[in-house]
């Protein structure tokens, strides 16, 4: 169970009872409610459930508990005892590779041109760079017909002549890369 405090702050603090029944539960935002009286009671009484329940619980914030405004000893304690990672932002490498991940993944090749290209001109979150891969991938597909692709080419998905000049009008995508895919696509159909 997926829990965002900072979004779900209006709904107090009953959106806390009964989580023992989930085998794992993850309180995001945690700085949102750190330093209020009722919600760190609350937290701290989850934690104790979910322990004795034997479940899982994973908490992010924006700083390390230490550094949290948390005024109720025992949850403090409980934090900084607790498991801890500094996460730290992807460098565009790690981005990169990551989107080449996801795109090998749907079964399409994104290059490091490509790539790079698209983390210069577009948004740098990766849900914006994973969004746009999905409209990439599925302009790719559009207007083709299972009859379009034998088989072994569907399961690659690789683009579409048909679609690949459609990509000019996509945001951030550098059309004769894309082109270069087409011309791919165009001698394994000679094959």
């Amino acid at each position: 169970m997926y829990l965002p405090l900072a979004e779900l702050l209006d709904r107090g603090i009953a959106i806390l009872d009964n989580l023992e029944q989930y085998e794992l539960v993850c309180l995001d935002d945690l700085q949102a409610v750190a330093g209020r009286a009722d919600w760190e009671e609350a937290l701290f009484h989850l934690f104790n459930r979910l322990r004795d329940s034997g479940r899982r619980l994973l908490i992010a914030a924006s700083t390390s508990p230490r550094e949290l405004p948390v005024k109720l000893a025992d949850l403090k304690s409980r934090l900084t005892l607790a498991l801890i990672f500094q996460m730290r932002p992807l460098s565009d490498e790690d981005k990169l590779r990551a989107l080449q991940l996801r795109a090998s993944r749907r079964g399409l090749h994104l290059t490091d041109e490509v790539g790079h290209f698209i983390l210069t001109r577009g948004t740098r979150s990766m849900s914006a760079l994973f969004e746009l891969l999905e409209r990439l991938d599925q302009a790719s597909l559009q207007g083709s017909t299972q009859a379009d692709h034998p088989v072994p080419e569907r399961n690659a998905r690789l683009v579409k002549t048909k679609a690949c000049s459609g990509f000019r009008h996509i945001s951030g995508v550098k059309k004769s890369a894309f082109l270069q895919g087409c011309r791919l696509r165009e001698r394994l159909k000679r094959a």
